[in-house]
This record gives structure tokens, sequence and C-alpha cells, in this order.
């Protein structure tokens, strides 16, 4: 059978599995934080009176617990770690991009039970969007029908622009809509602060993974400049002074770091997508959208 996911893959109509919701990895990590200190101290006083138990008199034969030291930071890097890779596998990232190419994706969501094999399907359906200005809640949706031969003015029942991600997906909640679109990450952001349930609303489309929006750098800089501010970059995560919440991408999100091994073959399919959506068609859809 053939899928609406396009790119690498396959669908993802099931995405969302949690194992905990969201919000409770939240609220656990939040408090594990505050007990670390607590736990450190335990742990300190117990390897204390490990020695203890195996010492007569202050006088010890040998350490039966040493070099027990441990850094605070180091256990709330593994807690973070912890909560994300929690996350990661209950919505099943690895099904949605894999690990070397994991970046912004776009997507089509829809209520539980409704099923998109083929993006042509979407004939005769109502759509959500996002704002018409907005790559990953309009443009890489629409470049993808056009794609798939859909003419989204014509084809498509209903057309509602909502103005933004969460509005879309609330159209869909609210039973406004067939399908809605926005990016993966305002729909994780939005299940994580409880405003869309996973009963409600489920990925069934997703876009090629769409890269960040880049750091640019002034083409007259010497080369030797260019050259320190990409190792920089390649290198900010090994830095000890730096933790994994400081490494975030585009709308705040966490990344594993950041990369200079790219190039404008890196942004073919975004352009691919940008391309096929003129301004006649958003004029079209404009129209079509305002006789709702």
């Amino acid at each position: 059978m053939k899928h609406a996911a396009i790119g690498e893959g396959e669908a993802v109509h099931d995405a969302p599995a949690h194992r905990i919701s969201l919000r409770e990895v939240v609220e656990q990590y939040e408090d594990k934080l505050a007990e670390i200190p607590g736990e450190l101290s335990a742990f300190k006083a117990a390897h204390t009176a490990m020695n203890a138990a195996a010492c007569i008199g202050g006088t010890f034969g040998e350490r039966v617990a040493d070099n027990c030291f441990l850094h605070e930071e180091t256990v709330k890097r593994a807690l973070l770690k912890s909560a994300w890779k929690h996350t990661a596998n209950g919505l099943q990232i690895n099904r949605i991009a894999s690990a070397k190419a994991r970046k912004r994706l776009a997507g089509f969501f829809a209520q539980p039970g409704f099923e998109l094999p083929d993006l042509r399907d979407m004939k005769g359906k109502s759509m959500a969007f996002g704002d018409v200005n907005s790559s990953s809640s309009f443009t890489i949706q629409v470049g993808m029908l056009i794609k798939a031969g859909v003419d989204p003015a014509r084809d498509l029942s209903k057309i509602f622009l909502t103005g933004g991600h969460a509005n879309s997906l609330n159209a869909l909640t609210q039973g406004h809509v067939d399908v809605s679109a926005a990016s993966f990450n305002s729909y994780q952001k939005a299940v994580n602060q409880g405003a869309v349930n996973t009963e409600e609303a489920v990925p069934v489309a997703r876009s090629v993974p769409i890269p960040y929006p880049p750091f640019i750098m002034l083409p007259t800089l010497s080369e030797d400049i260019k050259k320190r501010l990409r190792n920089g970059f390649d290198t900010v995560h090994d830095d000890p002074n730096i933790t994994p919440e400081m490494i975030r991408g585009f709308g705040g999100i966490l990344v594993d770091r950041y990369t200079s091994d790219i190039s404008h073959e890196t942004f073919a399919a975004v352009q691919e997508m940008l391309d096929l959506v003129t301004d006649e068609v958003k004029g079209e859809m404009l129209k079509r959208a305002s006789e709702n």
C-alpha cells in the first residue's frame, strides 16, 4: 500500500503512542529534579555509612566504597536525557524521521480512525491551514497536495485559514474539518500543554524533514573567521559549560547539536514546495476560504 508519508519511513497513524503522557513526563521530571539534592545527600551519607560498617575503632582495613562522588549537574543531565528519550520513544519519532535526518516536519492531522493512504484521497475533504506565510502549516502541505495532483482551491470541500498552528489543530479537534495542517513541533507542544488530546488528533501524513532556519554568515568575512564560526557551532555541544537544554532550534525546541555540514541541496525539498505554491495559488485559496 502506498502511504501518504512523503519521503523515507512508514505512515504515522499511531505515532503518539505514549507510555505515559507528555504532561506526566514533565511533572515527573520536575518532581525528580527537585529531589536530586536530597538524593545526593542520602547517597553520600550511605557511602560514609558503608565504609564505617567495615571499620573497627576508626581503623580501616580497606575502603569498601571509594570514589563514589557524583556531580549534581551530571545527575540533572541524565534525568533530562531520560525525559526526552522517553518522549521520543513514546511518540515513535524514529518512525517519523531518522536520527540523522531529524529536523522539522510539516504534518497532516486528523481524528483517530481517519486514514489517508494517499494524498489524492484528500479530494472532497475539508482542511484547516495556519497562516498563508507559514512554511509548516500552509506552504509545505499545499505543495504536497499539488504535487500529488490535488488542487486545494478546487478539490477540497472546504478550506479554513485559521492564522496559526494551534488554531488549525483546534479546528480539527472541534470537529470543523476532516484534516488540519500544522508542524509536528506545534503538535507536540499542544499535546504537552494539554491543549490537544491524542484521542482527538493524530498525524496521518508528514513531509520530508524540513531544515531548521540556518545561521548565515556575511560572505565577505575572512576564511579564518568563517572556519572558526563553523567549528564553534560544530563543537558547542561538547563544551562542558554547555548543558543539553541550552542547545535549541526553531521555536525553542531542544536539538542534539548544530552542524555546518549543509549545502543548497539541503533546502531543495523546501524550495520545490515554495515553487509550487505561487501567489496565484494563495489567492485562489484565500478566495475559496472566504466562501465559508
